[in-house]
This record gives C-alpha cells, structure tokens and sequence, in this order.
C-alpha cells in the first residue's frame, strides 16, 4: 500500500475538516483502483495539495506519468477537460486517461518539472505572457457547466473580508468593499468566450522541456486573460513589485494595463495573508497606492 504524505494528510485535515477525513481515508483504495484499472506501477505521492492528490507512477508503455484524484468530482472533470485542450499548443501536460463519473485523470508527467518561481527578471514576465499567449491559441470555447470568474473571485474576497476582524487587516477593512465594487465593473466590461486558468500562480506553473512553462491545476473558468496574469503578479515572494509586473506584463497583445491593474488590485486584497509575510509587503505597497474609483474610471 502506497504511503500517503504526512504533509498531504495535514493540510486536507487543517483546511477540510471531517470531510477530508473521510476522503483521506478512502484514498488508498481508490489509488490501487486506478493503478489496477490503468496498469499503473506506482511509485510516490506528491506531498502537497489539499483539494487533490497526485500519484507520481508509469505507464504500462513506462511513460511516467501523474495520477490525479480530486477531492471534488465535479472540479476534476472541468480540470481534466481544460487540460485536453491546452495540451493541444503544448500549454499543459497532456491527459491520457479519464474516469469522468470519479472526476479522476492520468496526465503525463512534466519534466523537469520544478515549480516556475519568479526570480524578479524580467524575463519570468515574458514567459509568463509566452504561456498566456499558448493557453489563448488553443481556442477552447468554455461549457455551459463551467464557472465564472466572477464567482469564484467574489468567494475569495469573502474569505478576505472573514479576516476583517482579527488584527493586522486594516488593509482588508479599509479596501474590501471597493474591492468587491471594481470586480463588478471589471465583469461587466469583460469581453465574453474565454477560457480562463482561474489559479495562474507561480506554484501552478512547471518548468517542461527547453524552459517552456506549462500550467496545471487549474480552476477553471469564463473570464479575462488579465485575471490569470493578475493572479501572477500578485502572488510573488521574489522582491520585485507588483507595478514592476504590471508595466512588464502590459505590453502583451492580449492583455491590457487598465485591466491588469485593476485586477492585481482586487486580487490583492483577496489574497492579502499575514502568514505569507512577503507576499503580504508587496500588496501594501501596491494597493494603498491606488482608489477604486480612479481604476474603474479607467475601464470606461
């Protein structure tokens, strides 16, 4: 029986509770299921993750490849069905099996396939854009069924503004309801059709074969292309400043600076954290630098 991370089983029991339990518990049979059903020689589990879990493994043919078991099924099937898509222009690890009804998938595995983490050059910005520009190429039109973004990031400001009361979130108070304001204009003044990441962050982006970068784990959803490149600006702990990211980033043909930055700004208080002290400095000096009403202004 393959062992589950120590890691993996704290952060699913911190942040889900007795439901994580149980799926947790679960977890063992379900994997030699797969493994059984898929002729998978198992090898490791990744250690992270609290909404899935990822088995490290081969194929028959000895491809190594990635089982993934989400711990919701109906975010698995959007997950896997985004990623058929975008492996298409080589954006994303390729998917080669599905059990639809389970929301479970097999991709292959990304090599080297160390995280993307910024190093504040200007160069992440263009491979970041480089990306943005092979997720847009593949042209996927999104479902009826798949989320948008608005909801999603609404969740995420309610979360933030559930922090208003502890200290140190004066930052929170202070912006959350132009925050939620700025998102509504950004939504009605978004154009329709595309097929946003939803979770662009550095964590979900794997260094693939010549340095290309490729994404995975996402959330997907109909959106704007400026949300996933705010949602990288944002979340950074390399020293580089989230308006540095804003002017490398703008100049893309399919972003647009007023947007970008008016997304940076709300996902800044949504994802403003005392416990990730560096991403945290950042957001203070970016967002206290700028007013709501000027940035929506500016989407006119």
């Amino acid at each position: 029986m393959i062992e589950i991370p120590e890691l993996l089983t704290s952060s699913v029991l911190r942040w889900r509770g007795q439901v994580g339990a149980a799926w947790l518990e679960a977890l063992p049979t379900r994997i030699e299921r797969y493994a059984s059903l898929w002729d998978l020689h198992l090898s490791e589990i990744a250690p992270g993750g609290e909404l899935s879990c990822c088995v490290f493994c081969l194929t028959a043919e000895g491809q190594p490849a990635v089982l993934k078991i989400p711990r919701d099924v109906r975010s698995g099937r959007h997950e896997s069905w985004a990623l058929k898509g975008w492996a298409k222009t080589g954006a994303s690890p390729e998917v080669l099996k599905t059990q639809s009804s389970a929301g479970v998938f097999l991709m292959s595995r990304v090599f080297p396939g160390m995280m993307a983490a910024p190093a504040n050059r200007e160069s992440d910005s263009r491979s970041l854009c480089e990306l943005i520009e092979r997720l847009d190429r593949a042209d996927i039109v999104p479902r009826a069924s798949t989320p948008a973004l608005e909801a999603g990031t609404r969740s995420r400001l309610a979360s933030a503004r559930s922090l208003c009361g502890e200290p140190g979130y004066d930052l929170v108070v202070e912006r959350i309801s132009g925050a939620e304001k700025l998102l509504a204009i950004l939504c009605q003044t978004m154009k329709p059709g595309a097929l946003v990441h939803g979770d662009l962050q550095a964590k979900n982006i794997l260094v693939g074969p010549a340095g290309r970068w490729l994404a995975i784990d996402p959330l997907p959803a109909q959106g704007d292309r400026n949300a996933d490149a705010a949602s990288w600006a944002v979340s950074q702990d390399d020293g580089s400043l989230i308006e540095e990211r804003v002017e490398q980033l703008a100049g893309a043909r399919l972003l647009d600076r007023a947007r970008l930055r008016a997304w940076c700004y709300v996902l800044g208080v949504a994802e403003y954290r005392l416990y990730r002290p560096l991403i945290a400095a950042r957001i203070a000096a970016f967002v206290p630098s700028l007013e709501e009403r000027v940035l929506a202004a500016d989407l006119d």
